[in-house]
């Protein structure tokens, strides 16, 4: 160029001065350079750049990723790891760190990444110690086993469940995100198997009359008990009754040997029979008269009436139950008589009866007094009788009335005096008994005596005779 800036370039075809010093300049164009990047295995690297020679140029910030790494930065051909986050003039030709045809390859460095292995025993103990994995290197899974009682170890599980890595060696290739992998760490939890069924002790037992409540003993120290049954059958016998859900026997005979026991399923399946407990129901207290029962009839006295029976106990946790007749029975009560019998009590739980008590109803006397006519004596003024009715209903004759004009009037004695001689009297009897009951006799007539001369007798009030004396005496004769 004919100046150092601007000016005629000056070409081959170009006319020179041919006398004299003429000065030419040279023009320079800086170099555009091709910044490449290599993800070296990763993705996501930086878009080709372009550098110019003179120029400020700054390497790309965009750092591109790999399963299992960590970018650590990027390198030229010659092995110069300066370049990440490198700003500056570029001033760099073929030649110089790897530039080869106006193009530097970056290539990204990669540091596998770490991850830490725990064991977590689950229950059990001794589990193995950490361990350290390293991405796409070869990695090996403890071999140590945990104990547990009451199960065997069947190896390790991850936290999505896979239980595959029992015994796993291989080249390790999982990040955050696999298996339950994360912030770099993957947890192995045991898996373990019960094969322990539960104890077989025996199980405690209360009792009643009429049931049995059974109470488990059995434990498990693996997986826990699922489940727990029970099972009777009385004692001196070969089969047992079905399982059942609930503890208690009902329906059951008093004063009976029985034996329990229960059944237990882990939540592994395991399953046990108990021992066996034998118990003996209880016995109903029996009921005894005037001490722990009492019968009271009303009334207690003799009567022609209806006997109402009421029956009380002081033990508790019974049916009182009665009867009239021994065989059916109920709640009734009091019980009611019409005639003399017998009343029953007893105890009931549902299923069993105690001991019957008793007591004899005998105060009812329904049965009037015969109505046998009297017999009678009599002289020539007085009628003596006799009382023939008798009570046939057991209560007993309580009083006799005596009647010598055809029961108009009657007294208690059974003497009548100042009779008419030579008179017929018709007589009778009226009887009552204790229970109330009252009969009137058949009636029967009695001829009082005439009077004897032998029977005269006159004994004046004056014992000196006189007319007056002779007038009452003949008065006397003339009326008797």
């Amino acid at each position: 160029f004919t100046a150092a800036s601007g000016g005629t370039q000056i070409t081959t075809t170009s006319t020179y001065p041919t006398s004299g010093n003429v000065t030419y300049y040279a023009h320079w164009i800086a170099k555009n350079y091709t910044v490449t990047y290599n993800a070296n295995g990763g993705t996501g690297a930086p878009a080709n750049q372009t550098a110019t020679y003179d120029s400020k140029f700054t390497v790309s910030t965009t750092q591109p990723t790999r399963a299992g790494y960590t970018f650590n930065g990027w390198k030229d051909p010659t092995g110069d790891s300066s370049w990440t986050n490198w700003s500056g003039t570029w001033k760099y030709d073929n030649g110089q760190y790897g530039i080869t045809n106006n193009t530097l390859i970056l290539t990204a460095q990669w540091t596998a990444k770490t991850y830490t292995v725990t064991y977590n025993a689950n229950g059990g103990t001794g589990a193995p110690a950490n361990q350290t994995a390293t991405y796409d290197s070869k990695f090996t899974v403890s071999t140590t086993q945990p104990t547990r009682t009451g199960y065997t170890f069947s190896g390790w599980k991850d936290p999505t469940g896979v239980s595959s890595w029992t015994n796993w060696s291989g080249t390790w290739k999982y990040d955050n995100g696999q298996y339950g992998i994360t912030n770099n760490t993957l947890t192995l939890t045991a898996n373990w198997q019960d094969k322990t069924a539960p104890t077989t002790t025996a199980p405690t037992a209360t009792t009643k009359t009429n049931s049995i409540t059974v109470t488990n003993k059995q434990t498990d120290n693996g997986s826990g008990i699922a489940s727990i049954q029970y099972q009777i059958k009385k004692n001196g016998t070969s089969t047992w009754g079905s399982l059942q859900s609930g503890a208690t026997f009902g329906g059951l005979t008093q004063n009976t040997k029985y034996d329990v026991r229960t059944h237990a399923v882990d939540k592994a399946g395991n399953a046990s029979d108990s021992a066996v407990t034998t118990v003996t129901t209880d016995t109903i207290p029996t009921p005894v008269r005037d001490s722990n029962l009492t019968f009271t009839p009303t009334p207690s006295a003799w009567t022609n009436g209806n006997v109402s029976v009421k029956v009380a106990t002081t033990v508790t946790g019974y049916t009182l139950q009665t009867s009239t007749d021994g065989k059916s029975w109920s709640t009734t009560n009091p019980l009611t008589y019409s005639a003399n019998g017998t009343a029953y009590a007893r105890l009931w739980d549902g299923n069993n009866a105690s001991a019957v008590a008793t007591t004899n109803i005998t105060n009812i006397d329904k049965i009037a007094p015969t109505n046998t006519a009297p017999t009678a004596t009599a002289t020539s003024n007085t009628i003596t009788m006799t009382n023939k009715q008798a009570d046939s209903g057991g209560s007993g004759i309580k009083s006799v009335e005596y009647s010598v004009d055809s029961g108009k009037t009657w007294q208690t004695s059974n003497n009548f005096t100042g009779l008419t001689p030579n008179t017929l009297y018709t007589i009778e009897t009226r009887t009552t008994d204790n229970a109330g009951n009252i009969t009137i006799s058949a009636t029967t007539s009695i001829m009082t005596k005439k009077i004897r001369a032998e029977e005269i007798y006159f004994k004046p009030d004056n014992s000196n005779w006189n007319v007056t004396n002779v007038k009452e005496a003949l008065d006397y004769l003339y009326n008797h």
